[in-house]
């Protein structure tokens, strides 16, 4: 699909989810929760890592353009980057992505808190994004800032689950919210999912360390593979500067 402002994607989302929905063989639903699910983290990913960096952030707004692949994945391109603080994150990616959750909870039938929900555990994805599965709390701590602008006071927010595997400490998710891709034709949830119970998320997680290390399988069964890390995996940031050039950067 070509690329759009997010603004306009929230003025008519039915493309987009109709495309996800297709891609997973799954009802409209899916397309609704993954849409949210993949635009919020498209967006916020980069800004986690700007903070962290101590960087300019890139700009989160209705300018942020948006686009989704053949592969269902989400790229994000922004019109520059500002020194902004990490309540000011949270801040602007609510704004940004109010539109767009109204827009699918008017579409489909799923609670607007369910929505919120996936936006915030999008921060707690970023939050794995950039740190990977090490023991970083300043990175953490980030992600917990932004969320408490984006669901400030909300129960439907992701925590953190630690993994002990071969003298180390390993942190991964744990969601607040589902997105539905259990409702799809392959019946596959991520292991971050709340749907999954704690002990069969701790014996995933540490059979794929033993063979990975690296990150967390989604699958409740079969083979993991790199494409299906995470339900909104994969996203490419471009992020313009004044003078109209550009670089790229793959999460």
């Amino acid at each position: 699909m070509t690329w759009r402002r997010l603004d306009a994607v929230a003025a008519a989302p039915l493309p987009w989810m109709r495309r996800l929905a297709a891609h997973y063989d799954g009802p409209l639903v899916v397309g609704g929760t993954l849409l949210v699910s993949r635009v919020a983290r498209g967006i916020v990913t980069p800004a986690v890592r700007a903070v962290v960096a101590g960087r300019e952030v890139p700009v989160l707004g209705p300018s942020v353009a948006v686009r989704l692949t053949d592969a269902a994945t989400v790229e994000s391109s922004f019109e520059g980057a500002a020194q902004m603080r990490t309540d000011e994150v949270g801040a602007c990616l609510a704004t940004a992505m109010a539109p767009l959750v109204d827009a699918v909870r008017a579409a489909v039938p799923v609670g607007r808190r369910a929505l919120w929900g996936l936006v915030a555990d999008a921060v707690g994805q970023a939050a794995v994004d950039v740190a990977g599965t090490s023991d970083d709390a300043a990175v953490r701590s980030v992600a917990e800032e932004v969320n408490d602008a984006v669901a400030p006071g909300s129960a439907m927010r992701p925590t953190w689950f630690p993994v002990e595997h071969e003298g180390g400490r390993h942190v991964f998710l744990r969601r607040a919210a589902c997105c539905l891709l259990l409702r799809s034709r392959t019946g596959t949830a991520c292991t971050s999912c709340p749907r999954v119970e704690d002990e069969e998320r701790r014996m995933r997680l540490e059979s794929w360390l033993s063979g990975n290390g690296r990150a967390a399988p989604t699958q409740f069964r079969g083979q993991v593979s790199p494409d299906h890390l995470f339900a909104c995996s994969g996203t490419v940031v471009r992020v313009h500067d004044a003078n109209g050039s550009d670089g790229s950067t793959s999460t």
